[in-house]
Parts: structure tokens; sequence; C-alpha cells
């Protein structure tokens, strides 16, 4: 994968090709608070592929990942997970955008048990909405994939669990790597309506100001039109 791309990409690439990365998990979850939706995605490493991370995050090779190094090798993970995690929302592809980077450990490279996390967000119109999530980081370099799907704030989970269209309600799954893996999980919520910002707004409403100012402008024409008339008789 992308994040795993770039400075990652001999140890997740080479992974997805038979190189199983030790003591890898992953764990991904949807978590919808009124009409915000997270996507949390985090890996936890063994000592011997944490290493191996902070060795391709350190690239100045000092022997220390920066807090600068560290955003930087995080973002490239960001820009792999909108092409290897991808969100439709009523089988509409969204944008998503990924921050908040955590990497544990930073500073001195050392072979240490650790973990990586991104979360990405985007909003959802009111009323009820199908999320789906098409899987396409490389699974083969994961022991186990933990699922976990929530609903508060106003907002409600009607379905969800693995599979394109849920039927039930399962808020935690587990895949492991010796078992068949879906290529999507998703679910079905309820959630507020949310104020539109002004640019929304007036993007609404342009056709009926546009409307507006023919309408007035007409008014004006016959308005002059008339008024100079009888002047032009005089």
């Amino acid at each position: 994968m992308y994040l795993l791309g770039g400075w990652f990409l001999p140890s997740v690439g080479l992974a997805h090709l038979g190189h199983v990365i030790q003591q890898a998990e992953r764990y991904i979850k949807l978590d919808v608070s009124g009409y915000r939706v997270r996507v949390v995605v985090s890996l936890t490493l063994g000592a011997q592929e944490m290493s191996r991370v902070m060795h391709q995050a350190d690239t100045d090779q000092n022997g220390w990942v920066s807090p600068g190094e560290r955003d930087a090798y995080m973002a490239l993970w960001g820009d792999g997970l909108r092409e290897e995690l991808r969100i439709s929302v009523d089988g509409t592809l969204v944008e998503v955008l990924y921050g908040e980077a955590f990497m544990q450990p930073i500073g001195p490279v050392s072979a240490v048990d650790g973990a990586v996390e991104m979360v990405g967000e985007f909003v959802l119109d009111g009323g009820e909405h199908l999320v789906s999530v098409a899987d396409d980081m490389p699974r083969d370099a994961f022991d186990r994939t933990d699922l976990s799907f929530r609903a508060r704030d106003a907002a409600t989970l009607l379905a969800s669990g693995i599979g394109e269209f849920p039927t039930e309600l399962t808020e935690h799954g587990s895949v492991h790597r010796d078992t068949p893996y879906p290529e999507a999980f998703s679910m079905r919520v309820r959630v507020p309506y949310r104020p539109r910002t002004f640019g929304e707004r007036l993007r609404v409403m342009a056709p009926w100001i546009g409307l507006v100012v023919v309408l007035l402008g007409a008014a004006l024409w016959h308005w002059l039109k008339r008024r100079d008339g009888p002047r032009s008789r005089r």
C-alpha cells in the first residue's frame, strides 16, 4: 500500500508478494458522530517491522525519527489510503481527508513493538445512507483484521458488517489471514441533517438569485422605457 508505499514500500509491497510481515495486525473503524464519519485505520507492528518502518521514515539516516519525518512519512500513507480504501456513499465515491497521524515510537531508531494510525473524515447529508468500503490494502501482510462500526450523537446504526449490503447489525468483527477475506465491508446509518455552509447555500440559491436578477432587470428596462417615452414625444 502507499503508506506503506514510498519509504514503506519495501515492507508492505514485498509482503503483498509473499514476504509476510510478522506480528502485524490491522484495525479499521467506521465511527459516525452526528453527520460526520471518521475512518480509523491502524496497524500494530512487531519489533522487526517497526524497526524497518523507522529506518524508512528516517530520511536523513541519522538514526533518529523526528516529528517532521514522521509527518512526511505518514502523509504518504494518507495518500495511499485514499486509493486502497475506496469509500462510497449510496454507490458514489467520496473524498476522504486523512490526518491525525500517529506513529509510536519516534525518536531513536530501535527494534521495539509499535503502531501507526491515520484518521479519515467526511460528512453525510441527512437521512439514511449506505457507506461501503472497498478494501484493496495488501491483506496478506496482516495476521488479523478487526472491524468496528459505531454510531452516536443522533446517528443510528441500522445494519453493518462484512459485504456490500449488510442486513444485520454487527458492531465488531474479525477476519484472520487463513480465512477468506471479503472485498468490502459496509454500514447502513441514519444521520441528522447537517447545516449547509455559506457556499452550499449560495449554490442552491444561485438559480433563484439569477431569476430575480433577470426579473429585476426586465422591470427596470420597462420602467426606463415608459419614463423616457413621453419625453421623446415632446
